[in-house]
């Protein structure tokens, strides 16, 4: 065994049922349990056990070789205390008492067991997070549960959202200068494993801008949006879900009158950024939370629970529901329509083009 501290795992009881029977109980209404009976065991055994969850009963960190000296077990007796304890821990009873382990168990607790890559912290820390928001309240509560999950998060300035914003990739009439722009900002994602994208309103420009700067790079985007009386959260990712703009195009079939909301869009567009504290603020934190966890996921496990699927809160009631974002056929984006190419029907231009430049004599 590991030559460290060993501790009672959080959320984890112990009570002594009776003089022969320890048990370690996970929750209170729907508990899991692991029952340890004394009856069989020797002296020197019964008593290390009892040592140890007397130890442990009052929030005592143990040694495993300080036991087995203080008790003076043998071989053979030593290698049964081993297994009692790392069984123990194998079903999250107990735990070391080290970072990387609470790492692990933030994992386990987003997941449960169905996790075969156990990550490494400096795996995780080597993934980084892109976190941007128009509150400045939000970066600094992102800052803080990014310790707590032992992320690599990094702010994006404001000066380089506005940049995004401001910018016109939706507009392809002139291509070069849309190349040439899309080559300049894409450079604000290198080395960039995740973007998480939490905001008081729907900055739809900025949310445009990003989804087609990251879509060909297929970087996973966790975006969480307060509209109006809903809270939207959703995982995005290139190639494999539906894009930012599929979402869009989804919500805004339900409205009765696009024309009306195309020009709402096209005279809002640009939303003044908040420093101050607001009364949304906790509201946006508690989902912030969420959209960070996703992050923390792909950055430990490369995975996201709500990759393709989007959550929506209708926060009065907190009634909640779950769809799939499916692609949009016609998504100017990512659609298969608008991304095909049809043969043309009648005489082809590229003939036409061959025919003439075969002609041209150049002295």
């Amino acid at each position: 065994m590991a030559k460290k501290n060993i501790k009672l795992y959080d959320n984890v009881s112990i009570f002594f049922n009776s003089d022969d029977e320890i048990r370690f109980r996970k929750g209170v209404w729907n508990f899991e349990e692991a029952s340890l009976g004394l009856n069989e065991l020797n002296d020197d055994i019964k008593e290390a056990v009892m040592f140890i969850s007397k130890e442990l009963f009052d929030d005592k960190l143990i040694s495993f070789d300080d036991i087995v000296k203080k008790f003076s077990l043998n071989d053979k007796d030593s290698n049964f205390l081993n297994d009692i304890i790392s069984s123990l821990i194998g079903n999250r009873f107990l735990e070391y008492d080290d970072k990387k382990n609470n790492m692990l168990n933030t994992v386990y607790e987003f997941i449960g067991e169905y996790f075969y890559d156990i990550p490494d912290e400096s795996k995780v820390q080597k993934n980084k997070i892109m976190f941007i928001t128009d509150n400045d309240r939000l970066k600094e509560y992102a800052k803080l549960t990014s310790e707590d999950l032992y992320m690599n998060v990094i702010m994006m300035d404001i000066d380089d959202i506005k940049k995004i914003e401001k910018a016109n990739l939706t507009d392809t009439t002139d291509a070069i200068e849309n190349i040439e722009e899309h080559k300049e900002l894409i450079k604000l994602f290198d080395d960039i494993s995740c973007i998480v994208v939490s905001v008081e309103k729907p900055r739809l420009n900025l949310l445009r801008n990003i989804n087609r700067l990251l879509l060909d790079k297929s970087i996973p985007i966790v975006i969480s949006i307060l509209d109006g009386p809903f809270l939207n959260i959703t995982t995005i990712k290139g190639k494999e879900t539906g894009c930012y703009e599929c979402f869009e195009n989804r919500v805004v079939a339900r409205n009765e009158s696009l024309s009306v909301y195309n020009k709402f869009v096209k005279q809002t567009m640009n939303f003044k950024y908040n420093a101050k504290r607001t009364y949304i603020i906790p509201i946006l934190q508690t989902f912030t939370s969420l959209a960070l966890y996703e992050a923390f996921l792909f950055a430990s496990i490369g995975k996201c629970k709500l990759s393709g699927r989007v959550i929506n809160v209708y926060i009065p009631s907190i009634e909640i529901q779950i769809q799939d974002l499916l692609r949009v056929p016609f998504c100017p984006v990512c659609g298969h329509i608008s991304k095909a190419k049809y043969n043309e029907m009648y005489t082809s231009s590229k003939e036409i083009i061959e025919k003439f430049s075969s002609k041209v004599i150049i002295k």
